[in-house]
């Protein structure tokens, strides 16, 4: 990694950790300290661990931000397949909350299932409320194809 996607990746994180720590309305200690490692794991630059701990503090308790913030660190570093595994959980906390369904879509597709990543997206394009999937789609496509 150069010393350049390594200040851009800290600076990713900074972002994505701001307000993070603490105990989010339904997070229980084990949660708390699940993240904790997760953070100090990213901090060290073990990225796949930090997802790794991300996901098992979203898969042990209810909280939707813990779920979101797995799904979006996944997401972000490119590890598609728990990308999935964290969407996939932020979808069922959030009760199918439009943007955790498009990162579920994304994630899907970023594995190859393009079969299954197009049933994703066109359930959301069915739903009325969807108003913005395909701007957000395009520009979230686009950034990968970079």
């Amino acid at each position: 990694m150069t010393r350049s996607t390594t200040i851009f990746s800290n600076l990713a994180l900074a972002a994505l950790f701001l307000g993070s720590t603490g105990l989010h309305a339904h997070e229980t200690d084990s949660q708390s300290a699940l993240i904790a490692d997760a953070e100090n794991a990213m901090t060290d630059g073990d990225y796949i661990a930090g997802v790794n701990g991300y996901l098992a503090a979203a898969n042990a308790g209810d909280s939707i931000e813990t779920a979101r913030q797995a799904a979006l660190v996944a997401f972000e570093f490119g590890f598609d397949k728990l990308a999935v595994e964290a969407t996939d959980r932020w979808v069922e906390l959030s009760d199918g909350a439009q943007e955790a369904q498009q990162y579920h879509a994304y994630s899907v597709l970023r594995t190859g299932d393009v079969d299954r990543a197009i049933e994703l997206m066109e359930a959301l394009l069915a739903d009325e409320s969807s108003t913005d999937v395909c701007e957000h789609a395009e520009e979230t496509l686009a950034r990968d194809a970079r």
